[in-house]
């Protein structure tokens, strides 16, 4: 009966389990905003030992990266994964893997610094996202959310939405002067509001 519970158990945990995940924080301020995405290779949960994250891009609206992991690169040009069953989206900073599997993330395993710049107004709330992983041995990924699949190179895409928003220290700054000026401008009136009422 214990062996049944243990395995169900462990069932309903694959069952629950996602393969890839994207999030990111953004800092700095209204027209240089730094978002951070950190990726998350959760193959391990589904039984699979060698399917490694080599590929990853979002959609910005313009190229601006700023940091790379050590032994990833640049991909030049925007990628459409529309012909792998992808969204019809030219994601615009991409990073790939500059040796093949060698500097990948592993089932496991997560990697932060992947950096890209915003300059709008605010940051964005949320930001679409592809991944491909890769075998290495041609063990096709089965198991469900691949948009390709079954395939040894599977395609993953979706939308995540902002973690943490941190600004700059001389804007939290800035917002607190504003603030104080504002309380002691409602106190001056206060008092000068009071003394014309007394008079």
């Amino acid at each position: 009966m214990l062996k049944h519970v243990v395995l169900l158990l462990s069932l309903s945990a694959i069952a629950g389990a996602i393969p890839v995940s994207v999030t990111y924080t953004a800092t700095g301020g209204p027209g240089a905003w730094q978002l951070d995405f950190t990726l998350a290779n959760n193959m391990n949960a589904l039984g699979y030992t060698d399917q490694d994250l080599y590929f990853f891009g979002v959609y910005l609206g313009a190229t601006d990266i700023i940091t790379t992991p050590t032994g990833w690169s640049n991909a030049d040009i925007p990628w459409n994964p529309s012909g792998q069953g992808g969204p019809n989206i030219n994601f615009d900073n991409t990073w790939i893997t500059e040796t093949g599997l060698t500097d990948s993330i592993p089932p496991g395993g997560s990697s932060s610094s992947f950096v890209a710049g915003f300059t709008g107004v605010t940051a964005p709330s949320s930001l679409d996202w592809f991944i491909y992983t890769d075998s290495g041995t041609g063990v096709p990924y089965t198991n469900g959310d691949d948009l390709n699949g079954p395939s040894s190179n599977p395609l993953f895409a979706g939308t995540v939405e902002l973690s943490s928003t941190t600004p700059e220290p001389n804007l939290v700054l800035l917002a607190g002067v504003g603030l104080l000026a504002i309380i002691t401008r409602r106190k001056v009136l206060g008092k000068r509001i009071g003394s014309s009422n007394a008079a």
